[in-house]
């Protein structure tokens, strides 16, 4: 298996000591994200359904609409998904072998 560019890894590592620093900062962001794209999704789902009920657009372009929005729907119930089990995965990172390898990465 390939190993990850080191560039790219740096990056996520940088994240995570980011995200393990300021944990309501984080929080904030990821429900502000969160909602945001779960009201895009729910908005362009009943716009779908308000389209199709009354002949606004044609079929395929409501199909397309309703498509988007619930891939974007998809996301946020992810992301709520990803920021509920964060606390749990949390407690398991060391932060010690994180900054070691950023260390590493750096020279």
């Amino acid at each position: 298996m390939n190993d990850p560019d080191p560039a790219f890894e740096k990056k996520i590592l940088l994240d995570v000591v980011e995200q393990m620093g300021d944990i309501e900062a984080t929080n904030r962001k990821q429900s502000v994200l969160k909602k945001t794209i779960l009201g895009l999704g729910v908005a362009g789902l009943a716009l779908a359904f308000f389209m199709a009920l009354h002949g606004i657009l044609h079929a395929f372009s409501i199909a397309i609409l309703a498509g988007m929005s619930g891939c974007a729907l998809g996301f946020g119930l992810f992301l709520d998904f990803a920021q509920k089990q964060w606390p749990v995965t949390r407690k398991h990172i060391d932060m010690d072998s994180v900054r070691k390898r950023l260390e590493e990465l750096d020279t």
